[in-house]
């Protein structure tokens, strides 16, 4: 598996479980 396909996937995963969590995150306060 090319380097940058995983740094890609990896990079994509953290920003979609940031998301989420900024998502619960904010729901909590509101």
């Amino acid at each position: 598996m090319p380097i940058m396909l995983l740094l890609t996937l990896t990079l994509s995963k953290f920003l979609v479980a940031l998301q989420i969590n900024m998502n619960s995150v904010a729901s909590k306060v509101h």
